[in-house]
């Protein structure tokens, strides 16, 4: 007569009922292979490897055409250059066999003929490195080779403007006495510094020439500056002729300079 509390915990499920001979019912084989069958996993898909390695292959190719197509190019102009710093120190020889000699200028044109020596011993001492080892020279890849083409440039004038001046002073000097022989003659009108003079002077032009002829040829296929996007690399740039005096960031700030004050000049004439 004693009643016992009720549970508080919910009685496990009655045992499934099988069909006669054991065996458990479709229905239950139906609902064990619901809840057993496996869920199909995504299938994740392999991302597609970098092009990265065959860009820069295909940049580093580009590099090596364009290095290659420049120093096919260039061996012209550094041949040229190298004969004109022979010819600047043979010059030099003769001055100093004829100094040797006792043979000085007058000196209306003796300061002429030491502005030209400076000149060609600049040029010997600075354009050496790279019309002797080349475009691998250390003169290219630090970036100097626009300093260096200005520095031609500039004492190419000064042999210019001495000549000028030597054509202008320089008298024919008087012919001694019992000597009337052609050679004579042309010794009074010019002389062995004379000549050194006219010859330095030809070849500082032709080294000058040569300094850009290699300068414009590395700028337009890109290898010059040194450290430049790869990707300009192999396509054709415009080579300004100013680019002898100023570098070719000062020509593009001045272009865009240019430009500006246009348009400010034409939006005040359209107020």
């Amino acid at each position: 007569g004693v009643r016992r509390p009720p549970c508080k915990f919910p009685l496990p499920p009655p045992p499934p009922s099988r069909a006669p001979g054991g065996a458990a019912s479709c229905s239950q084989f139906q609902g064990i292979a619901v809840e057993s069958s496996i869920r199909s996993v995504p299938r994740i898909s392999r991302s597609r490897p970098s092009d990265r390695a065959s860009r820069r292959k295909v940049l580093e190719s580009r590099v090596r055409e364009a290095f290659a197509g420049a120093v096919a190019e260039l061996e012209e102009p550094l041949t040229h250059g190298m004969c004109s710093l022979i010819g600047l120190l043979s010059v030099q020889l003769i001055r100093a066999a004829a100094w040797r000699q006792g043979n000085v200028p007058g000196a209306a044109v003796l300061c002429m003929h030491v502005l030209t020596m400076c000149a060609d011993v600049a040029c010997l001492t600075c354009a050496s490195p790279l019309f002797v080892v080349g475009i691998n020279s250390r003169c290219v890849q630090s970036s100097c080779l626009g300093p260096l083409l200005t520095l031609v440039f500039a004492m190419c004038m000064c042999d210019i403007s001495a000549v000028c001046a030597f054509l202008i002073v320089a008298t024919p000097r008087p012919l001694a006495r019992g000597s009337h022989t052609i050679l004579d003659a042309m010794e009074a009108v010019i002389g062995a510094w004379d000549f050194a003079l006219f010859a330095s002077t030809a070849l500082q032009m032709a080294l000058c020439s040569s300094s850009w002829r290699i300068y414009k040829e590395l700028r337009r296929k890109g290898l010059y500056p040194p450290g430049s996007s790869s990707f300009q690399v192999g396509k054709e740039h415009q080579v300004s002729m100013f680019e002898v005096v100023c570098e070719a960031e000062d020509l593009r700030l001045l272009s865009e300079w240019d430009a500006r004050c246009r348009s400010n000049v034409l939006g005040m004439g359209e107020r």
